[in-house]
């Protein structure tokens, strides 16, 4: 498991920051900012790297934006009994984009508040994706996740139950998707998200929902009694996000990870789930 951030900072605002890093050597990126004379300065940095304690004090001092995310290895992933599908191509907005996500087609039941919702009908594209390599894809601002022809026949070889192939739609002909499906998952674990005292949860106050912030900082905990028996895909119990974006995780079984590797299938990470 490693743990990588990537940090950004205003080149003008935080110069004493920035000569830092040019002095110990990370390697960075620049983005001019509007207005010229400033840039934007951001870089990938482990907590295994030797810089990072320096690092993440100046992060701190300063304020900078640090944006964290856990990578796991292939053997750590393979020993885990259940773990999270994320996607990690997005392509494209729901449609219709300009009524996301109070007046949607695809979605019943949404709260107004926190976009806590159902889904009820097929997702809408507004054009065929361009995956390139990918297996997968998602939507910007959505949590559901579509897969290639070839993601479903795998999934059929090796008889994983608890999915269901459905269409995505191309919003104005009504036409199903030539490239890509949605792997729709309708089984929801049980409760039993463990959280720690640190991760901030909002309550929504028009439905009551809690809402936890994205979890991106080691492995997610859960109660071995959140699993349905009889399945290898699940939606967690509790809902994540902040402000109008709402997602449950989705939670595959160890043979569809197994299976994801195999064929190297990408677009999407798997991230170890531990069960307490």
């Amino acid at each position: 498991m490693e743990i990588r951030h990537r940090v950004a900072i205003n080149s003008r605002k935080d110069a004493d920051f920035f000569e830092t890093i040019k002095r110990i050597g990370i390697q960075f990126k620049s983005l001019e900012l509007p207005g010229g004379n400033n840039n934007l300065i951001y870089f990938d940095m482990a907590e295994s790297d030797l810089n990072w304690k320096e690092v993440s004090k100046l992060i701190l001092n300063y304020g900078a934006s640090d944006v964290m995310d856990t990578f796991f290895d292939d053997k750590e992933i393979r020993k885990a009994e259940w773990l999270r599908l994320v996607s990690t191509f997005e392509q494209g907005y729901p449609q219709p984009k300009l009524h996301w996500p109070i007046k949607q087609l695809t979605y019943k039941n949404v709260c107004p508040k926190c976009a806590v919702r159902e889904q009820a009908h097929s997702m809408r594209i507004a054009k065929e994706p361009n995956l390139g390599k990918k297996s997968f894809m998602s939507l910007f601002w959505c949590g559901e996740i579509f897969g290639t022809f070839e993601v479903f026949e795998g999934l059929r070889a090796i008889d994983s139950k608890g999915y269901t192939p459905w269409d995505v739609l191309i919003h104005k002909s009504e036409k199903p998707s030539s490239k890509v499906k949605q792997l729709y998952i309708s089984a929801v674990a049980n409760s039993g998200f463990i959280n720690s005292p640190d991760k901030k949860s909002v309550k929504c106050p028009n439905c009551g929902v809690v809402k936890y912030y994205p979890h991106m900082k080691g492995v997610l905990r859960l109660m071995r009694s959140v699993v349905l028996p009889g399945t290898d895909f699940l939606l967690t119990h509790d809902w994540f996000g902040s402000g109008y974006i709402a997602f449950r995780e989705i939670l595959v079984s160890n043979r569809v990870a197994q299976l994801i590797l195999d064929r190297g299938w990408k677009g999407a990470r798997l991230k170890v789930v531990e069960l307490i």
